[in-house]
């Protein structure tokens, strides 16, 4: 199983151009893919979008190419007439915004670096290559990222069905109390109104019967057995499994409420609290998984 949220980068270059991609992916219900890039390389957005898309199933999923030129031969190429110009225009806004300006080797740099970085991109076409590359790099390391935090995320799930399967165990083993409990209390409200008691009292009898048969939680028993059963199941596949186990959450949420409205018991209602409290703290777990 794989967690939705992770981060990935992947980097490929030439001797002019180095091309870097970062995909980060959120928890979302489905897979919602967008990407963002340079304006010359909007080409690559339709080939990006649908290589992420058959390699992810769900989550909120950024991709961002970007690009920056390489070269020290290339970068020492200024124009000192474009440079000094842009110096003049940064002193006069500094002058006309009423704060200092001062011209330095680090200014200097920044203002080559900027005028450097303004070169045209080649067509997009060109780099496809490389910038698949780059992202096929991405992909792995996100893919990768998500299965550790899949790994995390699973144990936790475990320990939680544990939990589960045992507090089924104890409401299993309280069932059999229902009845008895409520005859003791119907003979001790009798006998509190003075009524003569006769244990064979048909009326008495049927009362205890229908009461048996509107408390039988045999059924959801069996029900959440098999649901937890899945749910062990659903932990063993490789591919993802955050919508089924969303699904059997409801399923067990829906069993455990019947449970308790049905035995009015109790020991019973004390654990079917636990449990869909538990069943809540899955559900968070379960929505980060893919």
């Amino acid at each position: 199983m794989n967690s939705m949220t992770g981060f990935g980068c992947g980097k490929t270059r030439n001797e002019q151009i180095e091309i870097s991609v970062e995909i980060t992916s959120l928890n979302s219900r489905n897979l919602e893919v967008t990407f963002s890039s340079p304006k010359e390389w909007m080409g690559l957005e339709h080939i990006f979008i649908r290589h992420v898309r058959k390699n992810l199933q769900r989550g909120k999923v950024r991709v961002v190419l970007q690009a920056e030129f390489i070269g020290a031969k290339d970068a020492l190429n200024w124009d000192d007439a474009e440079v000094s110009e842009l110096v003049v225009k940064l002193k006069r806004l500094s002058k006309k915004l009423g704060s200092s300006f001062e011209v330095n080797p680090t200014l200097l740099l920044e203002i080559v670096r900027t005028l450097f970085q303004k070169s045209d991109l080649p067509h997009w076409e060109t780099v496809q290559v490389m910038a698949e590359e780059a992202l096929d790099v991405a992909l792995d390391h996100l893919q990768t990222m998500r299965a550790e935090e899949g790994k995390a995320l699973t144990k936790d799930i475990r320990s939680r069905l544990f939990q589960l399967v045992n507090w089924l165990d104890e409401i299993r083993e309280e069932v059999p109390k229902v009845v008895p409990s409520y005859q003791d209390l119907l003979l001790r409200r009798l006998a509190h109104l003075g009524t003569e008691i006769d244990l064979n009292d048909e009326r008495i009898l049927k009362e205890i019967a229908i009461f048996a048969d509107r408390c039988d939680v045999a059924e959801e028993i069996t029900r959440m057995d098999s649901h937890l059963k899945q749910l062990e199941d659903f932990l063993e596949e490789d591919g993802p499994v955050g919508r089924k186990i969303d699904f059997l959450i409801q399923e067990m949420n829906r069993e455990i409420n019947t449970l308790g409205a049905k035995a009015n018991f109790l020991p019973i209602n004390r654990r079917v609290i636990a449990v869909k409290s538990e069943l809540e703290r899955l559900r968070e777990q379960v929505h980060n998984l893919e």
